[in-house]
């Protein structure tokens, strides 16, 4: 299916042109650009019971995933630009179901960079196409810094069918510190669609536009502007959805001193729906200290938004510090709901150690997701990488999730317990194995759960162009 942009594409187009050519940009450097090319292979072959989680629970699944992907990066002093490509060729068994052999998963992602003087662009883009009966909730929505990145919906996702993730961001910033005014232009979009799917799962899209200016008026004294736009639409089989936003927000940036800064702003948001009942007029209104400390920082929040539910208002306190071997930082809120007037805990913990021998991580995040019902997320992840010796390593990684239910929605966990070893054959190939163990639990639903083992063998190579 074709990536669909039809709003972003403008943006991003305009952004672009503008961008490439208001750059003051720095001197050009006589060397070559860096330029590298990379190809890789991974031949694994696992075994799974009930891998999509299905309640009866299915048989075993015994598949042949040969992995291709590819990478290109071009650095200079001025930018940069990457861009990523993957697909899978699955051969195999499944019990009740017959065989599988097809190419399937692909993915492209790209980013690119560039940096003038006292500004700056950035664009960005992904396209994936996956099987919804291949997905694995947690392990699939883990992000290239190790972190657990979960879709809003992603504890619907079950069934059959395809479902294609795509999404387009473009940012230019001009005026970033000298100059007496800045601006901050920004546009995106990202969306799902799904064919062959159970009715449950239905397309959905938005696109955003947004604006900052910031004019300084002296060393402590700085103002802002903030302005936003976005439509949000889901394609449902009876009383699909046509939301627009827009946000306005004037506040002031005042320096108490060297180390302490305060945030402040009050605007006014409106929302349009084609449901009457989800309009909406009021205030939005920000407050935030923040200090620096000689080992991190410390801060506090307060909030105030519109939402189709109604007010919305939320207070978090914020901490980080620096570590000798790592780092820290920690939040912690409440917040209410609109709708149910629910007051609830949010906010997160990221701690990284580093080891003689290895790193643990460890990640806590909860907070609000949701259009038509919000209702409180919780992620937790960690992770143990230990280095055995020069060319073998150990890896253990747990991932639960836990998302609140509503009236008409069912409470999920998900859970993944993972735990691999790597080993070098040759400077060029590795080794990979390793156990799983996914479980999920559905309200009204029941419990189902898969445990996998696998063993793959896998080489990367580079061509400096």
């Amino acid at each position: 299916m074709p990536l669909r942009m039809p709003v972003g594409r403008k943006s991003v187009f305009l952004l672009l042109c503008t961008g490439l050519a208001a750059l003051p940009l720095l001197p050009a450097q006589p060397d070559t650009p860096p330029m590298r090319l990379t190809f890789g292979i991974d031949q694994r072959l696992s075994v799974a019971r009930n891998e999509p989680l299905r309640v009866p629970a299915e048989g075993v699944r015994t598949l042949s995933n040969t992995a291709l992907s590819f990478g290109f990066v071009s650095e200079t002093p001025l930018d940069r630009l990457r861009i990523d490509g993957r697909t899978v060729f699955r051969l195999g068994r499944i019990d009740g179901s017959g065989t599988v052999s097809e190419l399937q998963d692909p993915r492209l992602s790209f980013s690119y960079s560039r940096e003038g003087a006292d500004s700056g662009i950035d664009l960005s883009g992904s396209f994936r196409r996956s099987r919804v009966d291949f997905l694995r909730p947690l392990e699939d929505f883990i992000d290239e810094e190790g972190d657990l990145e979960l879709p809003e919906d992603d504890d619907e996702i079950r069934g059959s069918g395809r479902r294609t993730d795509y999404s387009a961001r473009a940012r230019l910033v001009l005026g970033r510190e000298a100059a007496p005014l800045g601006v901050t232009l920004e546009a995106s979009v990202n969306g799902v669609d799904y064919s062959e799917a159970a009715t449950n799962l239905n397309d959905r899209e938005r696109r955003t536009l947004g604006a900052n200016f910031r004019l300084r008026f002296s060393p402590v004294l700085s103002g802002r502007v903030d302005l936003s736009h976005s439509r949000y639409r889901e394609d449902r089989a009876v009383d699909p959805i046509r939301r627009r936003t827009d946000r306005a927000q004037v506040g002031l940036v005042y320096a108490l001193s060297p180390r302490t800064r305060v945030d402040t702003g009050l605007g006014w948001t409106r929302i349009d729906s084609n449901r009457p009942d989800e309009d909406r007029r009021g205030l939005n209104a920000r407050f935030d200290i923040g200090s620096d400390l000689p080992t991190g920082s410390i801060g506090l929040g307060v909030n105030l938004d519109q939402t189709i539910d109604g007010t919305r208002s939320s207070l978090v306190a914020r901490r980080a510090m620096e570590l000798p071997d790592g780092s820290l930082s920690a939040r912690l809120g409440v917040t209410r709901l609109p709708r149910s007037g629910d007051v609830g805990l949010i906010g997160g913990l990221a701690w990284d150690r580093a080891l003689p021998t290895g790193r643990i991580r460890v990640r806590l995040d909860r907070s609000v997701i949701g259009d038509e019902e919000r209702r409180f997320r919780t992620n937790f992840s960690t992770s143990y990488a230990h280095e055995i010796s020069e060319v073998s390593s150990l890896s253990l990684r747990l991932d639960h999730s836990h998302t609140t239910g509503s009236d008409t929605r069912n409470e999920v966990r998900l859970s993944n317990v993972r735990a691999s070893y790597s080993h070098r054959l040759t400077p060029d190939w590795s080794l990979n194995s390793g156990v799983g163990y996914r479980m999920r639990r559905e309200e009204g639903v029941g419990r189902a759960s898969s445990p996998s083992v696998f063993v793959g063998i896998g080489r990367q190579f580079e061509f400096p162009l």
